[in-house]
């Protein structure tokens, strides 16, 4: 082979070593055009939107953009194109649009594009927000609380201003999620505002319950209101000598002068006078006092008497009541006297007695100790044993040997009771005998 034969074939031999080596790095990069996925905006506001995609560019360089509009059919705008590089790993790329209408359906998707072909993402959409709304209620107030009717519904929607967009505008009134009106506002743009009022006179239950308001522009929800207020039942508080009850009072003697007891009583949330029952009847004012004699209620005297003093009370709601108990118990009320206190052997004293709510009564004698004064338990006796009914009284004579105290036990109904009478004292006659005297 001469020269000229042998550099002809280094030169093809390095062009195809070349073009070999090409060919082999060639193969090793993708050919596929980008991967693109539509995200969810990350922000919408008035008039302007943050929109998000993710790409892979599959190891080719790669650009990206978004495109939108008010037509699915037809996304006219277009947002500038970005490089995201030449990687095969996704990259998510955000971007804000601005000069969107308001309360506008706006679709958009994501798109990218490198040497090998375009992708576009799945096509979404958001709606503008609609600009500040202000809902003020102004009945029924917040936290309110109600008891009669009609309940007067009212207050105010209004709206920011907004010129560059024309809104067909109606609020819906709901108590408790139940469509109550329609307000048919009309067609808006700019600021505007919208009065509602209306009387509700219905039933509600006690407990809470929403007046809720929404605001729709072209159809669609757009604002929510909602206002908490309370259907209240009446309250009602009754009590007898200030206190709730039950008490318990001693029924007076017949002979004393009338005592009383005090029921007092106050109401609130009612519409109409309080209605009394119970052991006693008839309207009452929502907040009153009232002096009750004690007494018996029959002329038995074996039987419980329970005095109960009850209070209804009504709104246009609900009803309720609240009673208080009277206990007049009958514990005997005795006396026990002697006549006379003193007395000389063989003289005799007359012991008086007489008792009122008593069902027995029995009376014992206890010996006094000459040094202590104290009762000698075991040396009483009975003197008296009588099943006794509303009223007994007696008497009988004794004459001890001693000093001698008597006590009047007696057994009522609702208790029992002990009344002591005061010493019956023993003197004696000293004996007189002859005293012969010595000389």
């Amino acid at each position: 082979m001469d020269l000229k034969n042998l550099k002809t074939y280094f030169l093809v031999s390095v062009i195809s070593i070349t073009l070999f080596s090409f060919f082999i790095s060639a193969s090793a990069d993708s050919t596929d055009p980008p991967e693109v996925r539509t995200n969810d905006p990350i922000s919408v506001d008035i008039n302007s939107a943050n929109l998000s995609g993710t790409v892979n560019p599959k190891n080719s360089t790669t650009t990206m953009w978004f495109e939108y509009g008010k037509n699915r059919n037809n996304l006219s705008d277009k947002t500038p194109e970005v490089d995201v590089g030449a990687g095969n790993n996704p990259i998510s790329k955000s971007k804000i649009i601005t000069g969107l209408d308001a309360v506008t359906t706006y679709y958009y998707r994501a798109a990218a594009k490198n040497s090998f072909g375009a992708t576009y993402g799945e096509i979404k959409n958001f709606d503008t927000r609609f600009p500040q709304i202000d809902f003020t209620v102004t009945s029924p107030a917040p936290g309110s609380k109600y008891f009669a009717k009609p309940i007067l519904l009212s207050g105010t929607v209004a709206s920011s201003w907004c010129s560059n967009v024309t809104l067909n505008v109606k609020i819906k009134v709901y108590l408790d999620n139940i469509l109550l009106q329609t307000i048919i506002v009309g067609d808006r743009s700019g600021g505007w505002s919208q009065s509602f009022s209306m009387w509700y006179n219905g039933n509600l239950s006690v407990g809470q319950h929403n007046l809720k308001l929404e605001l729709y522009g072209n159809n669609k929800l757009r604002a929510t209101s909602n206002n908490i207020f309370n259907i209240v039942a009446p309250e009602v508080d009754i009590k007898a000598n200030n206190q709730d009850g039950p008490i318990t009072i001693e029924l007076p003697l017949p002979t004393s002068p009338h005592q009383y007891y005090t029921l007092s009583w106050t109401a609130r949330y009612i519409t109409s006078l309080l209605t009394a029952s119970g052991d006693w009847a008839g309207e009452k004012n929502a907040n009153g006092a009232q002096d009750i004699r004690i007494a018996r209620k029959s002329n038995v005297l074996n039987q419980a008497v329970d005095w109960v003093y009850r209070l209804r009370g009504v709104n246009h709601f609900a009803t309720n009541s609240d009673e208080v108990k009277v206990k007049v118990i009958q514990v005997p009320q005795c006396e026990i006297s002697l006549n006379p206190s003193n007395i000389i052997l063989p003289q005799s004293s007359t012991i008086n007695w007489s008792c009122y709510y008593a069902d027995s009564v029995q009376i014992k004698a206890y010996k006094i100790s000459d040094n202590d004064n104290q009762f000698n338990d075991g040396t009483y006796q009975v003197i008296v044993n009588n099943n006794i009914d509303y009223y007994s009284s007696g008497n009988i004579s004794v004459r001890p040997s001693e000093t001698t105290r008597y006590r009047l036990e007696s057994i009522g109904l609702d208790g029992n009771r002990i009344t002591s009478s005061s010493l019956l004292t023993i003197g004696f006659i000293p004996t007189i005998r002859e005293i012969i005297p010595r000389w």
